[in-house]
């Protein structure tokens, strides 16, 4: 047992850590040189585009709107509304 840590920018990290519970580094994966970290959803898309498919394998529609329906509940449950919404 231990913990995953994720080191700088979330969207795009350096590097990996893997600590354990006796806090110690057990682990640690260098994440290639990225430019956004969005890299990956770039050659997803794409290739779906060259496959003719309508969405990605990796992240289909219907979990994207399973993810937003929690979003909105999450929302709903503490009262925030996006200034569109009013």
């Amino acid at each position: 047992m231990g913990r995953v840590d994720i080191v700088d920018n979330i969207n795009n990290p350096e590097r990996v850590r893997v600590i354990s519970l006796e806090r110690e580094e057990v682990a640690r994966f260098e994440a290639p040189q990225q430019i956004s970290g969005y890299e990956y959803q770039i050659r997803s898309a794409a290739k779906a585009l060259m496959e003719n498919r309508i969405e990605c394998p990796e992240m289909p529609h219907r979990e994207i709107i399973r993810i937003m329906e929690i979003m909105d509940d999450i929302r709903a449950s503490w009262g925030m509304r996006f200034p569109f919404e009013q």
